[in-house]
């Protein structure tokens, strides 16, 4: 009997604990992914201020709240007409993603500590701003780095991808990365979205880690002007049909070692065949008397 107690005793308290335990979990789950709002639009850019965040689009009548790993961050610059810079100073982030959409004058400047990212980064800004995130940013998952609209993106911090997929499509003139990527993951620069629009996807600066394939569909343009050769990494470069490979640089001659595989006559209505050199005088195309030298293993269904 007195076992038999026990046992009923050491039941009740497992029980009890398993309660316990399962109340937090559930309390940490309600408190991660709220999206947030940015609704300061002045001189307060610090991230770590409850006022300059609300979880209502309208920026009135919801909670005040600093962000914390899991939440969806929102900068929407309808109300803005100027640049405003804003800073990162909450150490260890993991956010949901990060959304800058409205069609105000204003651009955003996001710096500060580095923070990872779970489902991607979407500019919906109409106006034709450059929207910038000087944060260095590590990639937790397979995602996406959309701009839906006029606008231009900098990535210019470093990015790490990780062994994540990353997709990246854009309706503006460009999107551009201006410091190291690195990681061993699939980058796939897309059509424009709803549009027909070419898309530019540049990467200004030497590479130091990226070992994992480069892919470029119909509409894209994928352009190294790291002026090293090496700005797309040491992966494949596949150049599908209507896509092309920009190879842009203030030398006059240069070596580009990746495996390439480059399929059709490059994209319709330009310049740019599926493998354009422009050396010299970079993006002018212009330069007489230079040469691109080929190291790499090359599979070509392409016109050249």
């Amino acid at each position: 009997m007195t076992i038999k107690k026990f046992s009923a005793l050491c039941s009740a308290v497992v029980l009890a604990l398993a309660s316990l335990f399962t109340l937090a979990l559930v309390g940490k789950a309600q408190a991660v992914g709220t999206t947030l709002y940015w609704c300061e639009f002045s001189s307060n850019g610090s991230f770590n201020t409850a006022s300059n965040w609300n979880t209502n689009s309208s920026c009135s009548g919801g909670t005040q709240e600093v962000p914390v790993s899991g939440d969806v961050l929102v900068f929407n610059n309808t109300n803005m007409n100027s640049a405003l810079n804003i800073t990162d100073n909450i150490s260890g982030l993991d956010l949901a993603s990060i959304t800058f959409t409205g069609s105000g004058t204003g651009a955003y400047n996001l710096s500060g500590d580095d923070f990872s990212l779970d489902g991607g980064i979407t500019d919906a800004i109409t106006g034709n701003l450059n929207e910038v995130i000087s944060n260095n940013v590590t990639l937790t998952a397979n995602q996406s780095f959309t701009n839906q609209s006029g606008d231009n993106l900098f990535i210019s911090g470093t990015l790490n991808i990780g062994s994540a997929n990353l997709t990246l499509a854009t309706k503006a003139s460009a999107m551009t990365f201006d410091s190291t990527v690195s990681g061993t993951g699939t980058i796939t620069m897309s059509s424009p979205p709803g549009g027909t629009q070419t898309a530019l996807y540049n990467f200004t600066e030497a590479d130091t880690g990226l070992s994992g394939p480069i892919v470029v569909d119909s509409g894209a343009i994928a352009e190294d002007s790291s002026n090293t050769f090496n700005g797309l990494g040491s992966g494949s470069i596949t150049v599908n049909n209507g896509g092309a490979l920009l190879i842009s640089s203030t030398a006059t001659t240069g070596t580009l070692a990746n495996t390439l595989n480059l399929a059709g006559s490059g994209v319709s209505g330009t310049r740019y065949a599926a493998i354009t050199s422009c050396l010299d005088n970079g993006s002018g195309c212009t330069g007489a008397n230079t040469t691109l030298t080929l190291s790499g293993k090359a599979t070509f269904s392409a016109t050249l």
